[in-house]
Parts: structure tokens; C-alpha cells; sequence
């Protein structure tokens, strides 16, 4: 049966039924949006400011994007061309029509051919020279814009900061403080002489009581909804049975929530007795934040703090405060130490799944290159008379027969029975490579996807202070994997 509280959730769902007119009305109140109407095309990236510069910054990262890999595909065209002209790979031995546009349609420095080896040596390097000329010119783009870019960043970032005012720039972070059973009326007191304080908010280290009713909120919220839902399954006669096993686990669940909270908080503190760990003081002015932070950094010539500028005799460290909505309250409570031993067995989970990940494309990888030509002798055209002087020599026929079928190539041997039946051998070689290969890029897909979600948990695991500094930490792991 359901508790008091869990029939107004159920009356109130029931009630309120999905509308498709009021959901088209919450994407229109909710869109971005100038003058009550949506953002038409071209519109100007300082109007995505307003709601987050990382909204800004993400829209003109991609447009930038756009332009650095528009130059690069320009310059790219010069060896593209380059290698058009080569015309070394025959028609029948194509296997795709792309081949003609890479560097194997050069022609070689042998003896094919009418002209001199001396000619084709200068072609080479020339076509060479072009190649090395065109992957320089894209690196020194790519590092230009690497160095461009940061600049632009810090430029964006500042710019939207003086146009887009919020509590944020009003307010500072306190660590460091003298006392954890300290008043936020003594911090007033105190920050009073900077400049007039708004309020003072204290963050407290809650023993992990705070990350548990978080838990127990998203919980009861599931709850509601699939409780909703099974009435609602329930009213049409349908099937609703694995709804009410889902509700049968969340009870059971908050039940045992109230057993865990007992022991992370055994002495039955209340909020106002937790330990205070570090303060949050909004001024009522930018400048007097400014001006708090530079006098309480300021230090003399020994490298030690004003004695005016201390509370109950210590000194507290002051900072800019993040966006309440950056942070993560309940992570506030480790203590770096911790924080470092969790870093520390996250990344030998990490260093051990990449390990594991990179052995398995390796043998994958290897398993591929079974038809390599490294037996076979270079600038000679095998043909059918070196199978036949190699004779009962069966080490020497299978190397004649193989390198004929590679100068033949796969395209050739399938359209023609008779060099189908002799290079059958190599025909299931290259398909097993072909299948390895194969099996090998899936894998990497696939590796990549599992890594990225055993890197978001991981993240999770580590509880950052902040949700950019958890963004942050899972990037770079990201790109550690990358290579």
C-alpha cells in the first residue's frame, strides 16, 4: 500500500497526464530565445553567453574547428593531386577507386618502364617534397591555432564575465579557517572591514550523511514516477508486473537507508553541528571582493601575512568561488589525502584496462599481417613461370604462388576460376586478415565506448570538488587512452 505521501505523487500523476501542447510550450519557454522568438540562423555567439559561457565557448570552438580542417583539406588537395598524376597502380589492380589518390600510386625507382631510373628518381623526390612541404604546412596551421586558440579562449572567457554578471562574482571561498565550530556572524564580522557583506553561507563536513540523502532523493523520486506508472499501466489492463518489482526494491532500498545513516552519523548531529569546513562570503560589490582577496594574499618581504588580517590568530586562504551550481557539496568533505588515495587506485584501474585493451588489438592486429610480401624479392613481377621452375620445391612454390597472387590482387583472382582454384590458399589468408582486421577496428570502437564508461564511474568514484573539475579529470583520462 502506498503511504500518504506516495497517494498525492500517484493523484497528482494521474491528474497531470503527459500533453503534447503544454510539452511544446515548455520547449518554446525553455529554447534560446531573443525578443520572445527563437534565435534565427546566424546569429551572433555572443547571444549564447547569456545562458553559460561554456555554451559560447563550445559554439565557437566548432567554428573555428571548421576553418582550421577547411585549410588543412585545401592544403591536403596539393599531394592528393600529386599522387593522381603517379599512375603506377594498373586497373587491375585496383580494389577500390580510392587507391589511385594515396602515395602507392608513385611510381618506383626500377627498371619498368621507358623512362631512365634517373628520371623516376626526381619525380620521387619531388613528389617527396611536395608530401613533406604539404604535412608541415598542416602541422604549423594546427600548432598556430593551438596557440591562437588558447589566447581567444581567455578572451571569450573574460569578455563574458563582464557582460554576464552572476552571484558567482560577487562572492569568494574561504578555506583555512580557524575554528570548524565558527559562526557565520564571526565571518561577517570579520569580512565587514573589506567591504559590506551580503550573507555568509557555511559548507560543512557532513561524514558522508549529505551524499546519502542525495542518494535517497533520487531514489524516491524513481520511485514516484514508476509508482505513477503503475497505476497508470494498471488503469488500461496492462502488463505492469516488472513495474511493481522495480517500486518492491526501491522500498527495500530507502528502508535500508535509514540503517546507514545511523552509523556514518552515530552521536545524532544535528546540520548546525556538523564541523564547519569552508565558507562562502558574498559581497555586495565586486570591488570589495577584490579588494578582500588582494589584501589577504598580500604578504611582506619575509613571505608572511598582515597580523591585522587575522582571525582568532590564523590566517585564512580566500580565493574566487565557483558557480553554486559547479559544485558538488557533498564531495567538499575529502580531505586531499583521500582524495589522492582514490586517484591513485583509479589510475591503476585505468593503466590496467588500457594494458588489457592494448594486448588484445596487438594479437588481433598481429593475426592480421599473415600475407605480408617480405618473402617475396622486391622490384621482381612474378608470374606464372617462377611456379613452375620452383618444381617439386614445395617452400619455393608457395612463395611463387603467393606473390604471384599478390601482384594479381583479390579483385583479379575472384573474377577468374582458374586463379581462384591456385590462390585459394591466399584467398582464405586474406580473408581471415580481412575478418581480424575487422574484428580488431570493432574492438577498438567498442574498447573505446566501455573505457569511456568505466572513466565517467571512475569519475564518479574519485568525487571531484566540482562538476568541471570531474569533466576535467575524465577528459584527461580520455586522452591518455587516446594514445
Amino acid at each position: 500500500t502506498a503511504s500518504a505521501s506516495e497517494e498525492l505523487s500517484i493523484n497528482e500523476g494521474l491528474q497531470h497526464r503527459a500533453d503534447i501542447d503544454k510539452a511544446w510550450e515548455h520547449r518554446e519557454n525553455t529554447s534560446l530565445r531573443a525578443n520572445g522568438k527563437p534565435l534565427p540562423l546566424g546569429t551572433e555567439l555572443e547571444n549564447f553567453g547569456g545562458y553559460g559561457v561554456g555554451l559560447e565557448l563550445y559554439f565557437d570552438f566548432v567554428r573555428a574547428l571548421g576553418f582550421v580542417f577547411l585549410i588543412c583539406a585545401l592544403i591536403a588537395l596539393i599531394p592528393v593531386g600529386s599522387n593522381l598524376s603517379g599512375g603506377y597502380v594498373k586497373e587491375e589492380d585496383k580494389v577500390f577507386k580510392i587507391e589511385v589518390t594515396t602515395i602507392a600510386n608513385q611510381r618506383g625507382a626500377d627498371e619498368s618502364g621507358g623512362d631512365s631510373i634517373q628520371d623516376k628518381l626526381s619525380d620521387q623526390n619531388l613528389h617527396l617534397w611536395i608530401i613533406s612541404v604539404s604535412d608541415y604546412a598542416i602541422t604549423l596551421v594546427l600548432i598556430f591555432f593551438l596557440f591562437f586558440y588558447r589566447i581567444r579562449l581567455n578572451s571569450l572567457i573574460r569578455q563574458n564575465m563582464k557582460s554576464n554578471l552572476t552571484p558567482a562574482d560577487f562572492t569568494l571561498e574561504v578555506k583555512a579557517l580557524p575554528d570548524d565550530t565558527i559562526k557565520s556572524d564571526q565571518l561577517k564580522a570579520f569580512f565587514n572591514q573589506f567591504g559590506s557583506v551580503h550573507e555568509v553561507q557555511l559548507a560543512r563536513r557532513y561524514e558522508g550523511v549529505m551524499k546519502r540523502y542525495k542518494e535517497l532523493s533520487e531514489l524516491q523520486d524513481r520511485m514516484k514516477r514508476d509508482i505513477v506508472l503503475y497505476y497508470i499501466l494498471k488503469s488500461e489492463n496492462r502488463r505492469f508486473d516488472h513495474v511493481e518489482k522495480r517500486i518492491g526494491n526501491y522500498r527495500q532500498k530507502i528502508g535500508d537507508f535509514f540503517f546507514k545513516i545511523d552509523k556514518l552519523n552515530p552521536r545524532k548531529l544535528s546540520h548546525d553541528e556538523f564541523p564547519v569546513l569552508t565558507a562562502f562570503v558574498m559581497f555586495n560589490h565586486i570591488m570589495s571582493k577584490e579588494s578582500c582577496i588582494k589584501e589577504l594574499n598580500k604578504r611582506n618581504w619575509c613571505g608572511n601575512p598582515n597580523p591585522k588580517h587575522q582571525l582568532l590568530g590564523l590566517h585564512m586562504k580566500v580565493k574566487e568561488a565557483p558557480q553554486p551550481s559547479n559544485i558538488k557539496w557533498e564531495n567538499l568533505e575529502l580531505t586531499k589525502w583521500q582524495r589522492f588515495k582514490r586517484n591513485l587506485g583509479i589510475f591503476l584501474v585505468v593503466f590496467v584496462t588500457l594494458v588489457c585493451s592494448f594486448l588484445l588489438i596487438s594479437f588481433l592486429t598481429n593475426s592480421s599481417d599473415r600475407n605480408k610480401d617480405s618473402d617475396c624479392i622486391d622490384g621482381k613481377v612474378y608470374t606464372e613461370q617462377d611456379i613452375t621452375d620452383a618444381g617439386d620445391n614445395k617452400i619455393q612454390r608457395e612463395i611463387a604462388i603467393k606473390c604471384y597472387c599478390i601482384r594479381k590482387g583479390i579483385t583479379s583472382i575472384v573474377t577468374d576460376s582458374e586463379l581462384s582454384s591456385l590462390c585459394s590458399d591466399y584467398t582464405q589468408t586474406t580473408t581471415l586478415n580481412f575478418l581480424y582486421k575487422l574484428i580488431a577496428a570493432l574492438s577498438i570502437v567498442c574498447i573505446n565506448a566501455i573505457l569511456q564508461e568505466i572513466l565517467e564511474f571512475l569519475g564518479s568514484i574519485e568525487r571531484s570538488s566540482s562538476v568541471s573539475s570531474e569533466y576535467m579529470s575524465i577528459m584527461k583520462k580520455l586522452f591518455l587512452a587516446i594514445f
